[in-house]
């Protein structure tokens, strides 16, 4: 079910309830990767949620969109804790009390925004287990950017000191795309070779990615993921290292990612207090899927 809430500032902030009953099951809130909004799942993994008995009576999984990607109305100059203190008013709506633990899952861009909320001093409170999936590190740590192509690392280089380059940039990026959707979704993988076989083999995953990078682009939302790439350039206004060890953090990542490296997963595993790192050595981003 998409529905949105009216946060205290006007702002509409969408979200989709994949649960059959708001009343059953943990709630695990789910932070899409970028460009993307609250339709980053494929077919298969939703399908999972309705038929797997263990999840749908166990589990209840709300996908929650960022400030100007999707239907969301965006915030001028939002920062990673900004997006936390957005998800602890979305909370009251969701919740069954007002001390109901939740989870929640960050998926490659979405992994920041997942983290930010466990070093908030009040919402992490609330929060069971993060996991991060092929997230991003802090741009702070060492060989942050080690095995990353090229193009990628200036591209942090670049959105760190001047977004309105990056944005112009993407919307370059943004219009191949929107002329040949499917040929330019499969070429953005190019660069990791175990990715760009990956998508080539699964359709649907091919389908997840270039559906959701059209539903951003048409609505000029490069600018929006220009932000957010300066953000996760930039300090992210918290350290990894001071998250409380009452949450609980589970970091998945590929040995052959090539977009969020593994020396970022690495990190994040040996620095968050609470950290246990999980490593595929056989795929790159898509561990995920």
């Amino acid at each position: 079910m998409d529905a949105f809430v009216i946060l205290s500032d006007g702002r509409k902030l969408f979200y989709i309830d994949y649960s059959d009953n708001e009343q059953c099951g943990h709630l695990v809130l789910y932070f899409h990767g970028t460009p993307g909004y609250r339709h980053f799942l494929s077919n298969k993994q939703v399908e999972i949620l309705h038929t797997n008995e263990l999840f749908a009576k166990n589990i209840r999984l709300v996908s929650v969109e960022r400030p100007g990607f999707g239907d969301s109305d965006d915030k001028s100059g939002r920062s990673l804790m900004d997006y936390a203190e957005d998800i602890l008013e979305l909370l009251p709506h969701l919740c069954r009390s007002s001390d109901e633990m939740i989870s929640i899952i960050g998926y490659s861009a979405g992994g920041p925004f997942a983290l930010a909320c466990a070093a908030h001093p009040i919402l992490s409170k609330r929060i069971k287990s993060i996991t991060v999936v092929s997230s991003l590190g802090p741009r702070e740590q060492p060989d942050s950017t080690e095995n990353m192509p090229i193009k990628y690392r200036f591209g942090f280089w670049l959105s760190k000191y001047w977004v309105r380059a990056t944005a112009w940039i993407l919307g370059l990026e943004a219009s191949n795309l929107m002329r040949n959707p499917e040929r330019e979704t499969i070429e953005s993988w190019k660069d990791s070779s175990e990715d760009y076989k990956y998508i080539q083999k699964n359709e649907e995953v091919m389908q997840t990615f270039m559906q959701n990078a059209i539903y951003v682009y048409e609505r000029g939302q490069y600018w929006t993921e220009a932000w957010e790439y300066h953000l996760f350039a930039s300090y992210w206004g918290f350290r990894v290292e001071d998250i409380s060890s009452s949450v609980r953090v589970h970091v998945f990542y590929g040995l052959k990612d090539t977009h969020c490296v593994p020396a970022m997963g690495k990190y994040l595993g040996k620095a968050i207090p609470s950290a246990r790192e999980y490593e595929s050595a056989e795929l790159g981003h898509m561990v995920f899927f």
